[in-house]
């Protein structure tokens, strides 16, 4: 028999409250151990940003996306941001389609995130 279960045998049968606080702290080890490992994989993903704008998204994704400000790409659009055509948020090809002004707005975003990493350096 391992040492690891003669221990938890040991501490079940002499001392049930803890071992239970064992295994509940075990359980939380591995929860934050699982947090930790999905949230470094993230870090080293593609941002966002590299993602092109496609017609499903929100305004306010890309805003989110691109980190521009959610007024700014708003203001692009040539429709209220309050209108809403159908119940649910508003996407890119509600407002502009899927044609020429779809890709009008993307290099609209393009120029102004450019713009804006070249005025942070």
């Amino acid at each position: 028999m391992t040492g690891a279960r003669r221990l938890f045998r040991f501490l079940s049968r002499r001392h049930p409250v803890a071992a239970l606080l064992l295994a509940l702290a075990v359980a939380a080890g591995l929860g934050f151990g699982w947090q930790v490992g999905t949230a470094t994989t993230r870090l080293f993903a593609p941002p966002h940003a590299e993602r092109p704008i496609e017609p499903w998204m929100t305004p306010r994704y890309v805003a989110r996306s691109w980190g521009l400000p959610p007024s700014f790409v708003f203001s692009l659009l040539p429709a209220d941001p309050h209108a809403r055509p159908h119940e649910g948020p508003m996407i890119l090809s509600d407002v502009l389609g899927d044609g020429p002004e779809l890709e009008r707005f993307r290099h609209r975003i393009e120029a102004a995130r450019a713009k804006m990493e070249g005025a942070s350096q």
